[in-house]
This record gives structure tokens, sequence and C-alpha cells, in this order.
């Protein structure tokens, strides 16, 4: 019975698979159209084998297309550069399946690198593993979002720099970024659902807007490459360092209120020194006040001012020029009191 059924065994159900050559692909129906390699027969409306479930409201996707009348691209590879074995039933060509792609014998992607994952799309966008961890995104305007040791492009053919090299091809053919931005302008946008944003634009500048449940900018921090920095806020903007706070400025600081300007030592001194220039006080009421000490040091100091009082209450001494006033020069209880008139002393 054995060697019956052996010699005798059932036919297939003539299952034919071919290797093919891709003529176009049809993303409106999820097909292509290809060509046997063998017997040069006809195979349209190939439905693709997916690796992964996809239904109609899910799952991934990739068929690409080659646009001969898009202007921004410049270069088309030829969709027949690219294989696929397909496969159909008992000569039913019109129900033919792809049931995978082939790599070309030589691609821009044959890399001989342990660990290597890579992905490349038609408009030279790619994005990479390599078998060390690092991880890059490249975008053709030759900007790049990477992890890895160090800010380096890692799409590029230069191995002296540790890029990629294809073994089979002279290199990754990637177009210039400057050809690119040539076309258009390219911009990064970060929007988060709270109402965060950061841009940054093809000018160099770099932007981060908060907003508030209604939509509104509550701050804005812009920096520009010329090195301007903006902070705009609705509210208060507020500095905490547990040790110094430092702002040097080239030439000039400007702190300017609709209301008070404090300046507050919890414990010590507070110092304001000029080295080249004058220290200028200018408001209808100019006060100094500290629980501790509080000094002006400068080689000229002026004060200018219908009258100038200085109090100094009964517990303390009022000198000039290192010599007490309260001893002969003047003292009544509370205090001591300069009065000046028209810039000159006239009670002490």
């Amino acid at each position: 019975m054995n060697n019956l059924l052996i010699n005798n065994a059932a036919k297939g159900p003539g299952a034919k698979i071919y290797f093919c050559k891709v003529l176009r692909f049809l993303p409106s129906s999820n097909t292509a159209d290809v060509v046997t390699i063998d017997n040069n027969i006809s195979l349209l409306g190939c439905n693709i084998a997916c690796s992964m479930p996809a239904g109609f409201v899910y799952g991934a996707r990739y068929i690409p297309t080659h646009d001969d009348v898009n202007p921004e691209v410049e270069y088309v590879n030829s969709p027949g550069d690219i294989y696929c074995v397909a496969a159909f039933l008992e000569n039913d060509y019109n129900n033919a399946a792809i049931l995978g792609f082939l790599f070309p014998m030589e691609t821009t992607l044959s890399i001989a690198e342990y660990g290597l994952y890579i992905f490349r799309h038609e408009s030279d966008v790619m994005w990479m593993v390599r078998g060390d961890g690092t991880m890059q995104v490249y975008h053709p305007s030759g900007s790049i979002v990477k992890i890895g040791d160090d800010n380096s492009n890692e799409m590029t053919d230069d191995r002296a720099t540790g890029g990629l090299y294809p073994a089979k091809a002279d290199g990754l053919y990637i177009r210039e970024a400057a050809d690119y931005n040539a076309q258009k302008e390219t911009n990064l946008f970060i929007k988060w659902h709270a109402g965060q944003e950061v841009t940054l634009d093809n000018t160099g500048n770099a932007i981060v807007k908060t907003k508030d449940t209604a939509g509104t900018v509550q701050t804005t921090l812009t920096m520009t490459p010329s090195g301007d920095v903006t902070v705009t806020a609705t509210n208060d903007v507020t500095v905490n360092a547990t040790r110094d706070a430092i702002v040097n400025a080239g030439r000039e600081i400007h702190a300017t209120s609709e209301s008070h300007i404090y300046v507050t030592s919890n414990s010590g001194s507070i110092s304001v020194q000029a080295s080249n220039g004058n220290i200028v006080t200018t408001s209808q009421t100019a006060s100094i006040a500290a629980t501790v000490s509080a000094q002006v040091v400068a080689p000229t100091v002026t004060v200018n001012s219908d009258a100038l009082n200085l109090n100094v209450p009964g517990t303390g001494t009022l000198k000039i020029n290192g010599v007490s006033a309260d001893s002969g020069t003047h003292s009544h209880a509370g205090g001591s009191t300069i009065v000046a008139t028209n810039g000159i002393i006239t009670q002490i």
C-alpha cells in the first residue's frame, strides 16, 4: 500500500512560482504589476503578501511610487530594479500574489557591517541602528536626530569618520543637502498636547512656546543665530540658584519695571560697582535699605535731589570722612540729618 501511494502520488494544485521584475506599483489597490523573468508572462494586479496582519484601519504599509512629474524628485530609480517572487494557481494569471521582494545583486544598501539595520526611503530620508546601539534618523536637508557618542552624521560614505560604505557600490549616492535646501524651506516642529511647541526654523532660530488651555501663548524663549536670547512671559520670571547667579554683559544691563525693582540680600552685603563709568540713580524716590550694611564705593558719587537726607537711627552713628558727626558736629535725639539745598550743604 505504501509503495502504491509513493508511485501514484496525487498531483499538486499546479502552483507556479516565478521570479519577476516589478513594472509598476498601484497604491490605490495595494497591488503591483510584474513580468516573469523566465517566460515573460505579465501578471497584473498582484496582491502583496504582508509580513504582519493588516486591516482596514491598521497595519504597516509601504508601497513605493515613482513620480516622473513631481519637480521635487530630480532623479527616479527604475521600478524595474525591484525584483519579487510571485505565484499563481493553475494558470490563473488574474489571481497572482507577490510572496516577497528580493534585493538586487548590487545596491547602495549592500553594507557589510555587523548588526546593521537600515531603511532608506526614495526621498533620501533614512534611519538606522548600528550593532553598537548607535541610532540615527537622517533628513536630506542634512539634519540628523542621533543617539550615540558624538554628533557626527552616520549617513555618509566617508569611512574615515565612521560612515557607511556599501560593499558593492561606489557610495550611498545621497543628494547634496544644499540642493535639497535650495528647493524648499525645512523646519522642525514639535507640538505637545499640553500646549508646548518647539520650532527650529530654516534661518537658525530656536523657539520654545507654552500655551494655556485656550491656546494663548504665555511664554516664549527665542534664541537667534546672531546670539540674541529673548524671554517673554505674561507672568513671573524666576531664577533660583543655590549658589551664585551671575549675569555678564559686554555692554549694558537694563532692568526696567512698571512698579518696583528690589535687590535683596538675606545675609551679607549688596555691592554696586562701576569700574569705568558712573553709577546713576534717577527716580522720584531713590532709597538704599539694608539690615546689615550698605556701601556705595566709587571715585565720585553724585546725588541729585531737591533735598538730601541722611537719616541715622539713635542707635547708630553718622560719620563724614570717618569723623563722627555726633561729636560736636551735630546730633539730636532720634538721628542725624544733612540738608543740602541747591547743591550746597546748609545744615549738618
